[in-house]
């Protein structure tokens, strides 16, 4: 035995066989790259088997194992994908708000409205004629009906929004969970290669995290990854944070975390939570106040065309004025209320005041007011319409621009960490070749030992 160590023999078995297990994992790592080529999110491996003397103690019995993935394309990327995700977001909910609005249309309010000064000036040229006075009187309540119509649309639309905002934080708060419980698996797992896909399994669900509440990741020196939210853990490797949503009495979203026995409310500033919580505390809710603008002056205006007599009804209680839009309706008196309350008819007035309210009513679609930023009410309907289309088409030109850049990144990440089929097969051939070599190695070792023994 002194002998065959002498000659080195035995060292020799040693670094074939070291050479055998380090291109059979090679081989290993490669077949999983294979096979996870379509695998969305997957990161690239590689192995790089080194053979050399025994006694040098950094060399392993497998080869070093890495994901190839840049810190600084992931990191750009997790934000662009929650900038995407509020835009694309903001835009299907602008895009569903533009078809609530219908404009231009034959049933939308601007039609309703010109329809109604069209009366209004028909019955100033012939006011003894009781169908255009009625004619008038349906025309207003076409206006009413279309502007509680909208109103009540979109009241729906914050109660669908709320909805929405639920069904996505189950989303978030199943996946943070999930980043969790892969963190206690990577805890878990020694075996290098088998501790990268469980990584890769993560990074997947932190970047469906990343467009649905725009979160970051930090990665710690055992592995395992931190999940944060504007400096707020969400998920590590002891706990995971339960998020909620609730809605004020006016409508807007709140979104609260709960984490360690304390709940703090957190602010996404990208995601589709945030996009969904911008469109319902900030974009619908000015549009829903120049709505409501917009149906008190025309209640003052009308009602104060002919003194004494009401067409539009006016809003006593000061929450109702205040959501005028909400309860516009028609409701023709008079001075001594000779008319049912509530029945719109304007049989009982006399041919001069049908003419003076008329024309008064005519004036009312040429009349600037300061409360409508001084404009008309016809124009500021049209100018709410206008800032709405505007809105619409940035919010789709940024989301394409993100779409773009979030694409470009995708390809920079996939040219860095995506499989290559034709580099892997190489790699393949030359594991293989190398575990040929090694066995063969082996081999003529084996034939040398069993040549000595038979001598000695």
């Amino acid at each position: 035995m002194a002998i065959l160590n002498g000659l080195g023999l035995l060292n020799s078995l040693q670094i074939g066989r070291r050479a055998v297990n380090a291109n059979q994992s090679a081989l290993e790592v490669t077949g999983k790259n294979i096979a996870n080529v379509n695998t969305p999110g997957y990161t690239r491996q590689r192995a790089t088997p080194g053979v050399s003397d025994p006694s040098v103690e950094a060399i392993l019995n497998m080869p070093q194992v890495e994901n190839l993935r840049d810190a600084l394309t992931e990191r750009l990327l997790l934000q662009e994908q929650g900038r995407f995700g509020s835009l694309t977001k903001q835009t299907e909910l602008m895009s569903a708000l533009e078809s609530l609005i219908n404009e231009p249309s034959d049933t939308g309010l601007d039609t309703a409205l010109q329809r109604f000064f069209a009366s209004a000036e028909s019955l100033a040229a012939t006011p003894e004629s009781q169908g255009i006075r009625q004619e008038l009187v349906e025309r207003a309540r076409v206006v009413a009906g279309t502007f509680r119509s909208l109103a009540e649309q979109l009241d729906a639309t914050k109660q669908q929004n709320l909805l929405d905002a639920q069904t996505l934080v189950t989303e978030v708060n199943r996946r943070l969970q999930a980043v969790r419980e892969l963190n206690v698996e990577i805890l878990r797992t020694p075996e290098a290669s088998a501790r990268f896909e469980i990584q890769n399994r993560q990074e997947q669900l932190v970047r469906e995290l990343a467009e649905l509440i725009g979160v970051r990741m930090e990665e710690r020196k055992d592995g395992t990854r931190t999940v944060l939210l504007n400096g707020i853990t969400l998920a590590s490797t002891t706990s995971a944070a339960e998020l909620s949503v609730s809605s004020s009495q006016d409508g807007r979203l709140r979104l609260h975390a709960a984490l360690g026995g304390q709940t703090v409310e957190v602010h996404p500033s990208s995601g589709a939570l945030h996009g969904l919580a911008r469109f319902q505390n900030e974009l619908l809710p000015a549009i829903e106040a120049d709505l409501h603008t917009l149906a008190r002056q025309l209640i003052d205006q009308a009602n104060g065309v002919l003194p004494g007599w009401t067409l539009l009804e006016p809003a006593s209680d000061p929450a109702q004025r205040a959501q005028a839009a909400l309860y516009l309706t028609v409701a023709v008196r008079g001075p001594a209320d000779v008319e049912q309350p509530g029945v719109p008819n304007l049989g009982d007035l006399s041919i001069p005041e049908a003419q003076r309210l008329a024309q008064g009513l005519t004036q009312i679609q040429e009349r600037r007011l300061p409360e409508l930023e001084n404009l008309t009410v016809p124009a500021f309907y049209r100018e709410l319409v206008a800032a709405l289309g505007a809105q619409s088409a940035e919010l789709d030109q940024q989301q394409r621009t993100s779409e773009l850049i979030k694409q470009q990144l995708e390809t920079r990440r996939e040219a860095i960490s995506g499989v290559s089929l034709d580099e892997e097969a190489a790699n393949m051939l030359v594991f293989q070749r190398g575990f040929q070599a090694a066995a063969r190695y082996i081999q003529v070792v084996d034939q040398l030992l069993e040549t000595i023994i038979e001598r000695i």
